[in-house]
């Protein structure tokens, strides 16, 4: 999975991340905004984008932006941009320096799994490649799988062993060993002696921004693109691949859509996404298509969109906070779920996409509600009431989409102001209340 990665990466001009979609049919495209770019300073709604590209999503400062008609790009934003493969190739060469050149010439450090899977596929995209390793047994299988590549049994941090080997002429520098800090050593090792460009693996997502931040261009979470591949195995039979970016703060999702769907028949614009939910583009009949709000997505279309998971990350957090017997979980059905059932294993969980599945047994608290579904603001408003006469001290109830209408903007009202309910959080499309009633009752507005 890595060496594919890093492949597609090396591949496309000025990328930071590549990600293939709807059987090749979409690609999603990574790059980081020069100070130079045609694109700065443009309102998106002026912004002349080549045809059938949109950008979808940008990360400033770590946080993420959907662009809108008066967003711009800014210079060293990283900015993701999805079409058809065809397309972002051209649009990338684009976008790329004058001085980025074709990938001529590679070294990798490391020869182990990451190492011997990408050391082919680069000599056979015709790039000069040279390994290097301290493990002679390594050294003897890796050279056994390549043809023109020069192996080497020698220590990649020995500054004079890379110059004599070229690294100052390297287009890439690509480190893959196990040890991480001896991976970030020998990256910044062949920045300083000339290397145009350098990738890192590494194990654990939190080092891969602190490495980019000290001078390394890429860095890839083995662990992160792993729980990818896990998610698209666990999630529901719709879900084809799930993919985790910017250090697992957003998930891109490419689904089949089902007969029946929410989303099926009405244009996107009424289909009642959650805010910070997008859908990128879709396939139909082998066809790529970028779509605008009113675009309509009918049963059996490949769909790829993308949406925060600082959501489930904060669901994630209360549950382990508040530590609940039980959990009621009412809406559609959604990935939540994975992340309530992680957060408090062994808590009575109950599911509920309409009132007449909402099952509690008798005289059982619910500790925690997640509501979920603010197309039906009377389903929200009917869940809230039963399960409020079963509160304890310290039940805590989240519900989402609380700006989302004028409906549920009332309901959200009614809901704070009800008689049980103690400090409440308004986190614009979230909405937490918790009910202890020792503490004074006050209604907070947080920037989410």
């Amino acid at each position: 999975v890595t060496a594919k990665e890093i492949r597609r990466i090396l591949m496309t001009p000025a990328a930071l991340n590549v990600g293939d979609f709807a059987n090749g049919r979409v690609r999603l495209y990574e790059t980081r905004i020069q100070r130079q770019s045609p694109y700065i300073h443009i309102p998106f709604k002026d912004l002349e984008l080549p045809d059938e590209i949109l950008a979808a999503m940008i990360f400033r400062d770590h946080q993420m932006i959907i662009p809108h008609g008066n967003d711009c790009l800014l210079p060293y934003d990283n900015a993701y941009f999805i079409g058809a493969p065809e397309n972002i190739e051209k649009f990338s060469r684009g976008m790329a320096e004058s001085s980025t050149r074709h990938i001529k010439k590679a070294i990798i450090i490391g020869a182990g799994r990451t190492g011997t899977a990408l050391a082919p596929m680069l000599e056979a995209d015709g790039i000069s490649v040279k390994v290097i390793d301290l493990d002679p047994e390594q050294c003897r299988h890796i050279s056994s799988k390549l043809k023109k590549s020069i192996v080497l049994c020698g220590d990649g941090a020995d500054i004079d062993l890379l110059m004599q080997e070229g690294v100052s002429e390297a287009d890439v520098m690509i480190c893959t060993t196990k040890d991480e800090r001896l991976n970030l050593l020998v990256a910044l090792l062949a920045r300083h002696l000339g290397a145009k460009k350098t990738i890192v693996r590494v194990v654990r997502g939190e080092y891969a921004d602190l490495m980019t931040q000290v001078g390394v261009d890429i860095a890839l979470s083995v662990r992160l693109l792993a729980a990818g591949e896990v998610l698209s195995y666990v999630r529901s039979r719709s879900v084809v691949s799930v993919s985790l970016l910017e250090s697992a703060q957003v998930e891109a999702v490419e689904v089949i859509l089902e007969s029946g769907a929410p989303a099926e028949g009405i244009p996107l614009m009424k289909a009642g996404l959650p805010a910070e939910c997008l859908v990128g583009a879709y396939v139909r009949n082998e066809t790529t298509h970028i779509p605008d709000g009113r675009s309509v997505l009918a049963a059996g279309d490949r769909v790829w969109g993308y949406e925060s998971l600082k959501v489930k990350r904060l669901l994630f957090r209360l549950v382990n906070y508040a530590q609940p017997a039980t959990i009621v979980d009412a809406g559609m059905q959604a990935a939540s779920s994975l992340y309530l059932k992680a957060a408090k294993e062994g808590a009575d969980y109950t599911a509920a996409a309409d009132l007449s599945e909402l099952f509690l047994e008798s005289g059982a608290s619910v500790d925690f509600l997640y509501l979920h579904d603010y197309r039906r603001p009377e389903f929200v408003e009917e869940v809230f009431r039963i399960c409020a006469d079963r509160t304890a001290q310290t039940s805590v109830f989240v519900i989402e989409g609380i700006r989302y209408t004028s409906r549920m903007r009332a309901v959200w009202r009614r809901i704070s102001r009800h008689e049980k309910a103690g400090i409440t959080f308004d986190l614009y499309d979230l909405g937490i209340i918790f009910f202890d009633k020792t503490r004074i009752k006050q209604d907070y507005i947080v920037n989410f």
